[in-house]
């Protein structure tokens, strides 16, 4: 399912919900991070005994960074499987030089 708004929430498979930009007024601010969400380059990691972890590239700004990196704590939180496996989803942001 899409969500109605985007400040309002993201529905993920399976039966997940998350907010996205709780603190932005600005509608058009929040649609434009989860846009640059993903459209943002990074990498997927199978290595680690029942994980898999998903690491985004650095965002452009401080500002950016801190509410993906506050999105990937929520995602990870859910202790989501991806579909099929036994695999625990994990999510991160690298950090800027």
């Amino acid at each position: 399912m899409a969500p109605h708004r985007a400040t309002d929430r993201i529905d993920l498979w399976p039966r997940t919900s998350i907010s996205v930009a709780p603190k932005s007024s600005n509608t058009r601010e929040a649609h434009n991070l989860v846009r640059q969400i993903l459209k943002q380059p990074g990498a997927i990691d199978p290595t680690q005994p029942g994980l898999l972890l998903i690491t985004l590239d650095p965002m452009p700004t401080k500002r950016e960074a801190a509410a993906v990196t506050e999105l990937c704590a929520s995602l990870t939180e859910t202790q989501t499987r991806y579909p099929g496996t036994y695999l625990i989803l994990r999510y991160a942001i690298k950090e800027r030089l």
